[in-house]
Order: structure tokens, then C-alpha cells, then sequence
């Protein structure tokens, strides 16, 4: 019985991908105004009340043949084509992508001859040509996971994820793309989805030359997508002309589960994850729970899950009572099942860090970048821990590694901005958030970090058009307020921030709200003596942006407080100096 479901459905999928159901609609909608028209011209022309019977017999009769000349026939721009099954082969310069790209008239492949290996590729994320955003996720994941199997190869430059993913939906070029991200060679793709059965196209393209090195078509059950995504790593391997590392019948992909359930309910919560918004998050939560509850061995899921809720600490959206205890589970237990996770070590750290645990997150740190020195996340959360610990020239240089793998990321590229800050380095601050709101001028992150930057600068018309732009991107959120009150403040305009701190107040009575925020917006109003009992608050919240206390230039009016230096010895930080290293550019 569920075999013929599941043929029943993959039969309407088809029906839709080659059109026919649509035909069929417009069919029957055109014959209806046909028949409505002839009702009326007919009789003012006298003719006989055959003729309209005729017209009706005629459209009935020609209804089976659009339906028939739809399923077998399509209209391209290159004319009326015979429309390819599901399982036919895709030519070899056939666009895979959306060709999200800018237009371009594929080139023919190249006849094979002697070659030099290439030594750098950008995967570009598979299109999902299934005609619905539910399989975005499975569109995204093989990407990744080919990624990440491209990175095994022994002297191959992979751009990383944030990298391929900037270019998602965006109609750039991939000679651009390949300048950019300085690579030789461009890997596009596509999925097709129609119930349980996946076709999954590829090509490489030798951007200097303007060839197809390789291209292949893969049919595929959902049930093989592991050994689909091993087949196309070692093809793409193989195309290439690389060596691959370590024994050579080592597999490529990783699979962390067997199971097909847990997998795709895995690349969903990642999906998520991957937004950052606070809705996303807690879907992300969801799917990955689910995963971990279809196969409880899987220590990615568990990863995913210490991610998710990391970031959810980390961005004030859930309490550390919630989010801390959560977060150390799912990275312990990953670590348990996998104990070579780069992922979950970085995870682990970050708990600890919020603990004020700091020679264990270090630890965890150093851990992680053993294990995976290509993994850019890891670099860049432990730029951040060590700008939190007062060591920006290594802080500057940990992000300048996240960098150089991932070149495009607008959260990295921001963090050299806040390495700068943190640093009392304020024109390269701004200097640095001017060139990443160039790339996205709607990326939040970097407007706070400008207008934190040109706050500190005495220039406060512009930080407070840096704060708002942020409150427009992303709404009433507890911190931006903060900043904009604090901004308010430090201009005189005092009104504005004890306004803003009322707001908090009130909403922390409704929802949680870190009190750390509520500590910079009463600074911001000039009330002292509630900004230590907000830290205090914070402290015993442990609030997790506490951890940047000893470096964070808005407190610097109460460096010389002994509550301040209390407050610091408690969280085992010695009290940081107001003027701080001058960091090189970034």
C-alpha cells in the first residue's frame, strides 16, 4: 500500500513538473470563454444551434490531445522540445544552476586532453529544481556535504560554505564568482525530487579556459543518498586530477547516521540554523531534537543542537538558565558519540566561555583547530574569545585565518571591525564596517558595530544613524535599543534614553531581556547606580555578553569604581585599561 502511494504521488509530481495539470487548467478556462462567446455572437449571426454543439464537441475532443502534446512536449527558448523524463541524462552544457548567474552561452566540452591539475573550486549551491522551497534543505545539504568532502582532497583549496552560499539566488557571473573567491574551477549543480527518487546533475567549469572539464547526471533513490554523495565526491575527485589524501578507498563523505530519517530532518534543523533569526533558531531546535530522537547515535544532530542553542544564548533570544544547561548536553554528548567534532568542541568552548570557565574554553578552542584547521567557525568564535580576554593582536590574527577560508562572510568580515573596537581602535573600526556594508548594506551586525565605532568618536549623529538602520532591519530587539538609549545619552539627549530604558523595563517584566542590555541603557541615562544593579543582575544571570565586560569601552566611565573591579574579580578578569592596543588594519 505505501509503495502505490508513493507511485500515485510520484506520478502528480510528474504530472506538474511536465506542465500537464496546468494545460489542463488554461485548457478548460479558454474552452469556457470560447463556448460563453459563441452563446452570444452565434444567434446575432443566425447560425444554426448545431454550430455551437459542434464548438463544444471540439474542445471536448481536443482536451486529451493538449494534455497529450503537454506531457511529451515543452516551449524553451530555443522552441518546442520534447520534454525529458526524469531519468534522462542532462547534456553536457546544460546550465545545473539557475543559472542564478549572470547570462552566458555555455561553452562545449572540451575534448579530453593532458591538463594540469587545478587546485582551487567554489561548489556553488545545488538549485532546486523540484518547483517547491521544501527541498531547498536537501538542495543545501548536498552542497555542504560535498564541501566538506572536497576538503579531504590532498592539496585542493575548497572555498568554504558562507563563501559558495553569498552567491545563492544572486545573479552574478561565475567569472566574477571565480575572481572573487580566487578559484580556478566552478562546480554548479541541480536537484530533482520526485517522491523517494533524486536526480542530482553536476558540472565542472574551467573558468580560465571557458570549458566543461566534466559533467554527469546521477538517478538515485532517497534511501542511497550516502553512497550518492561518496559517488559524486570521488567523480568530482577523479575530473579533477587531484590526489586524494590518506588511503585512497577512505571515504570521502562522513556519514554520522544510516538513517535517511534522521539525516533529512538534520539537514532541516541546519537549514534553519543557517537564517540566524530567532524563529529560525527554535525550528532549527526542533528538527534536530527529532533527528536525535529518529536515531539517538547521531553526534552531528547532537553538534547542530549545541549550535542551535549557542546562538540562541548568544543573541539574548533564550535565558542562560534555558539555553546553558542545553547547550553543554547536546556538546557533551556529541563529543561522546564523536570525539574528533570539530564542531561540538567549538560549541563546548563557547559553553565554557559563558561559564567564565576561560582556560577550559581555550582549551576546547585549541582543541577544535587541531582537529580541523580548516574550519572557519572555529577561528573566528576564538578571535572572539581572545578579544573578550584582552589579546586583540592574536584576536586579529585567528579572525584573518576565519578569513582567508571563508572570504565573503559578512559576520567574520563585521568581527574584524569589533576586534578594532574592542581594541579602542575606533577609525579602523569604521573603516572596516564601511567596506562590509558595501558587500550587504542590510547586514545588522555591522551597523551596530559602526555605530558603537562612531560613538566612541564623539560622532554621534552618525552612530545614531547606524542604530537606527539596525532597528529597521531587524526590529525592536532588546540590544540595538540599548545602544540606540546609550547613544542617545552620550549626546545629551537625555530625554530619549530614559525613555528607551522604561521600554526595557517594562518589556523585561513581559519576556526575558539580558540585563546586561538593561546596564548599558541606564548608563546611557546617566543613572549609575541602576547600571551596577543591572550587572549585578547580569551577573547572577550569567548574561551572556558579561563575557566581554573587561574589554567593553562603554563601561569605561567606571574603570576607577571599585564595584566595577569586584565585579571583574568575581568573573576572574583583571580590570582592563580604558586606552587600549591599536590593532593593525583589517
Amino acid at each position: 500500500m505505501r509503495d502505490f502511494v508513493s507511485r500515485v504521488a510520484a506520478f502528480f509530481d510528474e504530472l506538474k513538473r511536465r506542465r500537464v495539470v496546468r494545460v489542463g487548467i488554461v485548457y478548460i478556462l479558454v474552452s469556457l470563454a470560447i463556448v460563453e462567446a459563441a452563446g452570444n455572437v452565434f444567434p446575432a449571426l443566425h447560425l444554426p444551434d448545431l454550430a455551437l454543439t459542434f464548438i463544444v464537441v471540439l474542445l471536448i475532443l481536443g482536451m486529451p490531445v493538449a494534455l497529450v502534446l503537454a506531457w511529451a512536449y515543452d516551449i524553451t527558448p530555443e522552441g518546442v522540445q520534447r520534454t525529458p523524463s526524469a531519468d534522462a541524462p542532462v547534456e553536457p552544457d546544460e546550465p545545473s544552476a539557475e543559472v542564478a548567474s549572470a547570462p552566458r552561452t555555455p561553452e562545449p566540452q572540451r575534448p579530453a586532453r593532458a591538463r594540469a591539475p587545478r587546485h582551487s573550486v567554489v561548489a556553488l549551491p545545488f538549485v532546486n529544481m523540484s518547483g517547491d522551497e521544501e527541498n531547498d534543505y536537501l538542495a543545501d545539504g548536498l552542497t555542504e556535504e560535498l564541501i566538506n568532502a572536497l576538503t579531504k582532497i590532498d592539496g585542493l583549496r575548497v572555498a568554504a560554505r558562507t563563501s559558495s552560499f553569498a552567491f545563492k539566488g544572486r545573479s552574478v557571473g561565475i567569472e566574477e564568482i571565480a575572481e572573487r573567491l580566487g578559484v580556478d574551477i566552478v562546480i554548479e549543480g541541480s536537484l530533482r525530487r520526485s517522491g523517494d527518487r533524486l536526480r542530482i546533475a553536476v558540472q565542472l567549469i574551467d573558468v580560465e579556459e571557458g570549458y566543461h572539464l566534466w559533467s554527469d547526471t546521477f538517478n538515485r533513490q532517497l534511501e542511497d543518498v550516502f553512497l550518492l554523495q561518496e559517488e559524486i565526491a570521488r567523480a568530482v575527485a577523479t575530473s579533477l586530477q587531484v590526489t586524494l589524501a590518506g588511503e585512497a578507498q577512505a571515504p570521502l563523505v562522513k556519514t554520522s547516521t544510516g538513517d535517511v530519517e534522521a539525516y533529512t530532518l538534520y539537514l532541516k534543523g541546519r537549514h534553519f540554523w543557517n537564517r540566524r533569526t530567532g524563529e529560525g533558531l527554535r525550528t532549527a531546535v526542533e528538527y534536530l531534537t527529532r533527528a536525535i530522537e529518529a536515531d539517538p547515535g547521531y553526534a552531528l544532530a547532537y553538534a547542530g543542537l549545541a549550535d542551535a542553542y549557542a546562538i540562541l544564548l548568544d543573541y539574548g533570544i533564550l535565558p542562560p538558565e534555558r539555553a546553558l544547561p542545553e547547550l553543554k548536553a547536546a556538546a557533551r554528548r556529541a563529543l561522546e558519540l564523536d570525539a574528533t567534532l570539530a564542531e561540538a568542541h567549538t560549541s563546548l568552548a563557547m559553553a565554557h566561555q559563558f561559564e567564565w570557565q576561560w582556560a577550559a574554553a581555550e582549551r576546547e578552542f585549541r582543541r577544535a583547530l587541531a582537529l580541523n584547521p580548516s574550519y572557519a567557525v572555529a577561528h573566528h568564535r576564538y578571535a572572539l574569545f581572545l578579544t573578550s580576554v584582552e589579546r586583540p593582536a592574536e584576536s586579529l590574527g585567528e579572525i584573518r585565518r576565519a578569513l582567508e577560508l571563508e572570504p565573503l562572510s559578512l559576520i567574520m568580515l563585521t568581527t574584524v571591525g569589533w576586534v578594532h573596537y574592542y581594541a579602542r581602535d575606533y577609525e579602523n573600526a569604521v573603516e572596516q564596517c564601511l567596506h562590509t556594508l558595501e558587500m550587504d548594506p542590510d547586514f545588522m551586525n555591522v551597523h551596530i558595530a559602526l555605530g558603537l565605532a562612531y560613538g566612541q568618536l564623539g560622532r554621534y549623529e552618525e552612530a545614531i544613524a547606524a542604530h537606527q538602520q539596525a532597528l529597521r532591519i531587524a526590529g525592536e530587539v532588546a540590544s540595538t535599543q540599548a545602544l540606540m538609549g546609550y547613544m542617545y545619552g552620550a549626546s545629551g539627549e537625555r530625554g530619549q534614553a530614559e525613555e528607551i530604558l522604561a521600554r526595557l523595563r517594562e518589556q523585561a517584566s513581559r519576556q526575558y531581556t539580558s540585563a546586561y542590555y538593561l546596564a548599558i541603557a541606564a548608563l546611557g541615562s546617566g543613572d549609575v547606580e541602576q547600571a551596577f544593579s543591572w550587572l549585578e543582575r547580569a551577573y547572577e544571570e550569567h548574561a551572556a555578553h558579561l563575557i566581554y565586560l573587561r574589554v567593553d569601552p562603554l563601561f569605561d566611565s567606571l574603570r576607577a569604581d571599585p564595584r566595577l573591579e569586584r565585579l571583574l574579580a568575581r568573573l576572574e578578569m583583571a580590570p582592563a585599561q580604558p586606552a587600549g592596543v591599536q590593532g593593525a588594519r583589517g
